[in-house]
């Protein structure tokens, strides 16, 4: 009897070590009514729970890969958002500048007319100018 027994305790010791070797495919098998039966069968539970668990993770861990691929394209977009917002900013701040200059350099002097605004562009006063200089020769 008592060699059964100590066959019973080995081959559960055997499943308990394959268990906690992360290899959770074979179920635990155990026969009997007995405490060493019931021991058996506390580890096939936890065997499936492990296994479920291992599976529910590893359904997660791709989730998250997911995620995390969808957040890396979207910083990438972000960047290349953020570039092309200062080349544009860059681009009008030269424009704006420019026009200023424009306008400093002599034209303002001509846009009022009796105290009031004239509504000829920046355009309209380069060619004065150009016609005015043309006269002053």
């Amino acid at each position: 009897m008592r060699t059964i027994a100590v066959s019973r305790i080995e081959n559960l010791e055997g499943q308990a070590l394959v268990l906690a070797n992360g290899e959770l495919s074979k179920p635990v098998h155990c026969s009997g009514r007995d405490e060493l039966s019931k021991l058996g069968e506390t580890l096939e539970i936890l065997r499936s729970r492990s296994f479920d668990y291992r599976a529910k993770l590893a359904a997660r861990n791709r989730e998250l890969w997911a995620t995390t691929k969808d957040l890396r394209i979207a910083l990438d977009d972000a960047n290349l958002a953020v570039r092309a917002k200062g080349e544009f900013l860059a681009t009008m701040s030269h424009e704006i500048r420019k026009r200023g200059e424009v306008y400093r350099s002599g034209f303002g002097s001509h846009c009022e007319l009796g105290g009031v605004r004239n509504r000829r562009t920046t355009r309209d006063l380069g060619e004065h100018r150009g016609h005015r200089d043309r006269h002053d020769r």
